[in-house]
């Protein structure tokens, strides 16, 4: 069903083979399209990708907004940490007064006020 196919790497100009395995391989996988690099530019197109962080393809503007972005996130967390401290001490507020009332409650003393 599957032969090997020899093709052109768009990047180097050199033939290579698209064989019958590595067809049944992108067929089971549902990829329509055949491969466009050689395996060597494929390596080497990787390879100088990861070593390229995203940031540097920016431009200006968009480096500004990750930046406006990054401090707005920052100013989030900095909100949230303040606002889980608050819901601890109320909920130990609430623990406390909770112990009061059991306190009360067991000893035949006046409920605390409120």
């Amino acid at each position: 069903m599957y032969t090997d196919q020899t093709l052109i790497c768009k990047d180097c100009g050199r033939q290579f083979v698209f064989s019958a395995g590595e067809q049944k391989f992108f067929a089971d996988r549902a990829l329509n399209s055949k491969p466009q690099r050689c395996k060597e530019c494929r390596v080497a197109r990787k390879n100088s990708s990861a070593t390229h962080s995203k940031s540097d393809t920016l431009s200006e503007s968009d480096r500004a907004y990750l930046r406006k972005c990054q401090e707005e996130l920052k100013d989030i967390e900095i909100q949230l940490t303040y606002a889980a401290g608050d819901y601890r001490r109320d909920l130990l507020d609430t623990r406390k007064l909770l112990k009061g009332i059991i306190y009360s409650l067991k000893n035949n003393l006046p409920m605390p006020l409120f």
